[in-house]
């Protein structure tokens, strides 16, 4: 039997998953072709990564109950564990690519999205 923080925990995991498949199907609509979900290395972790032509997408996704708790959600901590991860995709698999976005799609608890495009620039 599980404790409550097991269930809690596992809550957690799949709204996670549930909203990394709402910003999939979103990101989908707008011609993105998926290429990675959960995307792990000994750096960090990156939700999604996208291709459009010759344009490389790292998405972090952030589920909250309220919008307004969704943006606040990442952290700079967060934002160069994200950045440092696409460094490790970009050298082990695609090299070749110099255009690259990284952006954060929240998700509210009544499923409405918003899409921030560019939430690192020159940061790091």
């Amino acid at each position: 039997m599980k404790n409550s923080n097991q269930n809690l925990g596992f809550l957690a995991y799949n709204k996670g998953l549930s909203a990394e498949n709402m910003a999939e199907a979103y990101l989908m609509n707008l011609q993105w072709n998926i290429i990675y979900k959960r995307f792990r290395s000994p750096v960090g972790e990156i939700d999604l990564i996208a291709q459009k032509t010759d344009w490389l997408l790292f998405v972090e996704v952030k589920a909250r109950k309220k919008m307004s708790d969704a943006l606040t959600a990442i952290s700079a901590k967060q934002k160069k564990r994200l950045f440092n991860a696409a460094n490790y995709y970009l050298e082990i698999y695609q090299p070749e690519i110099e255009n690259i976005q990284f952006d954060l799609i929240t998700i509210n608890q009544l499923g409405q999205i918003e899409h921030f495009e560019n939430i690192i620039l020159n940061e790091f």
